[in-house]
């Protein structure tokens, strides 16, 4: 609200009314008034930053007009800054959203083939943003096959039948509103959640527990196999595949009817891990974890991160990354065999356990040139690493 011979209000955040009644009734309140321009969504927008929440205290009378106009201006920030890699349009505050911590469904099924699923509106007291919802899409299908959409209006149940017995069905509730948001986007599909069911399962008082042993079953130079011990009666298995803590891979295994997995195309001589959980109606349990190395192309891999430190006239420290990968799962390193010259003459060849090795007795003021390559149980040398070239001072 403006009053005659007063500039718009013009400030980069976004700007609702919080408090504050005007002649014994409130206005505005909970209803956007501001709209950050699209241009400057990136700042100051930043990771952790603050977005400004301006509100209107006191009003006084325009003239005559009823119209409230503001007096004294403060400010307030909160954290729900929009991280500057999304797009603002899918973070913005003022969409409507369901709380997190409220009871949103029911489901009732008397047979295995058929579901009433009843959700409750969306509650501008309880939940978050700003409405008013005006409409709900439900989707729905069996779990990892396309879904079917189906408009209800303002309805708030749906009662399924011909459900298969035994399969894994989603419900989808989406919450569509038509009203524009910060950056030019719809808040359509903001006030969602999800709902999983299984047709012939008793709904469980809990989520399930957590897989009793997972571990590496087999590897190769570019896959692994891990196995666990069968899921419970209508739990699915959820896993995860991470390298360098980066998710390489991510897949719902749906009513399978074994324990265990193989997992190709992966990168030779490279550690995974390998996460799993359980996961019912109610929602996923507890990860197990189990790593694997894939194995080597070579008969084992080459140490990295070599390192030469401490050198002096007559002596160095050179250090190295420990092996995993072999070439064979039922082999495995026993140790590291180094070479050291000078000149194209051979100072010193020996094995060692450790990962560094303390070289001296050498001659100041000379150069010298180490490689090292790591050992397995069958005695057989995987390759040397590359020269690693150093000079002993005077």
């Amino acid at each position: 609200p403006t009053c005659p011979g007063n500039s718009p209000l013009r400030f980069g955040g976004v700007l609702r009314s919080t408090a504050g009644t005007v002649s014994s009734r409130p206005w505005g309140t909970g209803q956007p008034i501001f709209i950050l321009p699209h241009h400057l969504r990136k700042n100051p927008f930043k990771r952790g930053g603050a977005v400004i929440i301006v509100w209107f205290g006191t009003a006084k009378n325009c003239g005559g007009s009823s119209v409230p106009c503001p007096g004294r201006v403060t400010e307030t920030q909160v954290s729900s800054a929009c991280p500057i890699e999304d797009e603002f349009s899918q973070c913005n505050a003022t969409c409507p959203r369901y709380s997190d911590n409220t009871t949103k469904f029911s489901k009732e099924s008397n047979s295995s083939s058929n579901l009433l699923l009843t959700w409750r509106d969306w509650d501008v007291t309880v939940d978050r943003g700003i409405g008013p919802i005006t409409g709900y899409l439900l989707r729905h299908g069996k779990l990892g096959e396309p879904s079917t959409d189906i408009q209800k209006g303002l309805s708030l149940h749906h009662l399924f039948t011909d459900l298969i017995d035994k399969q894994w069905y989603s419900f989808e509730v989406i919450g569509m509103t038509g009203t524009s948001t910060v950056g030019g986007g719809l808040c359509d599909g903001s006030a969602s959640f999800k709902v999983l069911h299984f047709a012939g399962c008793e709904e469980p008082s809990r989520k399930p527990v957590k897989p009793i042993r997972v571990y590496l079953g087999g590897t190769s130079q570019t896959s692994l196999e891990f196995r666990w011990y069968k899921a419970p009666p209508c739990n699915i298995v959820n896993y995860s595949l991470v390298s360098d803590n980066r998710i390489i891979k991510t897949e719902i295994l749906v009513c399978t009817p074994t324990s265990s997995i193989g997992l190709n195309n992966l990168t030779v001589c490279t550690e995974y891990e390998f996460q799993l959980q359980f996961v019912n109606t109610i929602g996923a349990g507890p990860k197990g974890f189990a790593k694997g190395t894939t194995n080597s192309d070579t008969l084992t891999g080459i140490p990295v991160d070599v390192d030469v430190s401490q050198v002096n006239s007559t002596s160095a420290t050179v250090s190295w990354g420990k092996v995993t990968c072999v070439q064979s799962k039922n082999d495995n390193v026993i140790g590291y065999r180094y070479r050291l010259t000078s000149d194209g003459n051979g100072v010193r060849e020996d094995t060692t356990k450790e990962l560094k090795v303390e070289l001296n007795s050498l001659t100041p003021n000379s150069k010298y040139k180490f490689k090292v390559k790591a050992m397995t149980s069958s005695k057989e040398g995987g390759p040397f690493t590359d020269d690693i070239v150093f000079d002993t001072p005077e």
